[in-house]
């Protein structure tokens, strides 16, 4: 079919440029989309246009060919019908950059999820290494070893400290709050430590209430704060822990009482004196009680000669 003998079609209302191409190949424009593009990038026929050998060799093939014009993805195509030939150009640059940019976040999320999960396993490690070296401590007789111990402890702290502003920096996904059960976040904690308790015949007594509410938390962070407690505690090096959970109605920051979640760690018969001021007790401290902060929490810590208790406080989820 001669291009004079097209039928009538409102070409222009579509988006799609669209020409008819004659036997030589010569391009007759449409609508405005197609005589646009043209203009842009002085093509008057199939061989014009701006594609190398191997792209004019898959559009005479009928395959879709991507091509830049004026600075835009388009998608080109060549389709048969009626005897002639047409060719349409679909602009892809919106869709293009839309997909380019969804594959950057992706690449994002997955670079943050990978960095969390690293610093979560190295965290573990870490609060491993400053367990067993708060436990080895009391029973080094040797300066020069009890110092070692000592930098050991100090290191891994600082250690764990930078690791996790690093997850912090790479991640740029947003902390992801969470309904959580207590219980799962203990467990956790308790599955890590259960090796320095059991080395150094610290007796675990586990004791959860079974009307425990959900809180809403970032996981990761409740259940670092939880382990740190649980190191800090496992440092006085007691006979026995009590890890306890329970819900009870408390006036956080002097407010109306309202459901929580307490979570304590009270270590009896300590074989270890107080913390000495030069141990970084006092950072995990402020850095616990700050993501508490975060959730709406609470943080306390006491401790005697021969005892002592870290109690976590969170809200309550509301039903309903």
């Amino acid at each position: 079919m001669a291009p004079s003998e097209i039928p009538p079609f409102p070409f222009e209302a579509l988006a799609e440029a669209v020409a008819t191409v004659a036997a030589d190949g010569v391009l007759s424009a449409h609508n405005a989309a197609m005589r646009s593009l043209l203009a842009g990038c002085g093509g008057t026929s199939l061989a014009t246009l701006p594609l190398d050998a191997t792209a004019q060799q898959r559009l005479a093939a009928g395959e879709r060919v991507p091509a830049m014009f004026g600075g835009r993805a388009f998608e080109l195509c060549l389709h048969e019908a009626g005897g002639g030939r047409w060719l349409c150009a679909r602009d892809v640059h919106d869709r293009e950059r839309a997909e380019t940019s969804e594959l950057a976040a992706a690449r994002v999320r997955l670079l943050g999820r990978l960095a969390g999960s690293v610093v979560h396993d190295l965290n573990n490690l870490l609060g491993s290494a400053m367990g067993l070296a708060a436990m080895l401590v009391p029973a080094t007789k040797d300066p020069a070893d009890r110092q070692l111990l000592e930098e050991l402890q100090r290191g891994s702290q600082r250690s764990a400290t930078m690791a996790s502003a690093l997850a912090r920096l790479l991640k740029a996904t947003p902390r992801q709050w969470q309904q959580v059960a207590v219980t799962d976040l203990v467990a956790e904690a308790l599955s890590v430590c259960k090796r320095i308790a059991t080395q150094h015949d610290v007796e675990v007594v586990p004791s959860m209430a079974t009307d425990l509410p959900p809180i809403r938390v970032v996981a990761a962070e409740a259940t670092q704060v939880l382990l740190q407690g649980l190191v800090a505690a496992l440092g006085r090096a007691p006979g026995r822990l009590h890890v306890q959970a329970a819900r009870e109605p408390i006036a956080i920051a002097g407010g109306r009482p309202r459901t929580c979640v307490r979570v304590r760690f009270a270590a009896e018969a300590c074989r270890r004196p107080v913390a000495d001021p030069r141990e970084p007790a006092a950072e995990w401290q402020a850095r616990a009680a700050l993501v508490l902060a975060r959730a709406g929490g609470e943080l306390t810590v006491a401790a005697s000669a021969d005892a002592a208790t870290i109690a976590y406080v969170w809200p309550a989820v509301r039903s309903g």
